[in-house]
């Protein structure tokens, strides 16, 4: 992912940093007249880091919960956060992060071995 720069961003990305949900980030961008300044390429860029923040943030109790909703073939509409929930390619990336086996598998699919579980065939979708 390309990072974007410019005034706007770096106040953005410091918002991000002290923003407790993403609709504050959001509101408080707006309010600044900043959110409209960004384009959609910048937006979904500042969307993405918000969700690998909060991925980051996870235990590794919690990722495995994530990893295995998405691998038992449930949806956001399943997920305790609904259309919140972290992307599983997100979760995937952040297992990987952490040092854990993941494998890219045909047809989108990866499998992920937790530390401590079973592996996990995590589809690619959203």
């Amino acid at each position: 992912m390309t990072v974007p720069s410019g005034k706007e961003w770096t106040t953005a990305l410091r918002m991000m940093d002290t923003a407790g949900t993403w609709e504050e980030l959001r509101g408080d961008l707006d309010r600044l007249g900043i959110l409209g300044v960004l384009d959609a390429d910048q937006r979904r860029t500042l969307a993405a880091l918000w969700e690998e923040r909060g991925v980051a943030n996870l235990g590794d109790h919690a990722l495995v919960q994530d990893l295995t909703h998405w691998a038992s073939g449930l949806g956001r509409t399943d997920h305790p956060l609904g259309f919140k929930a972290p992307r599983p390619d997100t979760l995937v990336a952040e297992a990987a992060r952490r040092g854990w086996f993941t494998k890219p598998l045909p047809g989108g699919k990866t499998i992920v071995n937790p530390p401590e579980g079973k592996p996990l065939i995590v589809p690619s979708v959203l």
